[in-house]
């Protein structure tokens, strides 16, 4: 049986070290994450690709929750055009983006993971005051068994 791929979330709060974390990652053998330097949509001083926010806001979550610190609002079509340049971008010309916002979310998700194997790293700071991208990631957990998830949240301690 072949091994299955393996993707890595890092969820957490602003200046929790996430982006140190990211680095070093990205440093280790066989750990990949999406082409920053091709991809137009993408925060790239940050190194963050939004994935599970877009994903959230496609489903009609476009505020994030009360009391959070993590942005403002994020429309249905900047949304989907950010998901599917996302895709195109780290997939290639040939990638058929998927007309149907579930396969868009999902099987996008699991094409990353492939073309990004064996681990595919994705940064997103940020998401753990977004609990509609927990939901979304924990939909596509379920959705998704021949990906291997792991997820590391990062909570910044002031002191």
């Amino acid at each position: 049986m072949a091994e299955k791929q393996k993707c890595i979330i890092t969820l957490s709060t602003r200046s929790a070290g996430s982006t140190a974390l990211y680095k070093y990652l990205e440093s280790l053998p066989n750990i990949n994450s999406v082409d920053f330097g091709r991809n137009r949509n993408i925060q790239t001083k940050n190194r963050e690709t939004f994935y599970w926010v877009n994903a959230a806001a496609l489903r009609g979550h476009h505020k994030p929750q009360r009391g959070t610190k993590a942005g403002g609002y994020i429309s249905y079509a900047l949304a989907k055009e950010h998901m599917q340049n996302l895709l195109i971008d780290n997939l290639g010309s040939g990638y058929a983006v998927p007309s149907n916002d579930e396969e868009l979310i999902f099987e996008g998700w699991r094409s990353l993971c492939n073309n990004f194997g064996p681990v595919f790293v994705e940064k997103s700071p940020g998401h753990l005051y977004r609990w509609a991208a927990i939901e979304m990631i924990l939909e596509c957990i379920k959705k998704i068994p021949d990906i291997e998830f792991r997820l590391i949240g990062l909570y910044r301690n002031p002191v």
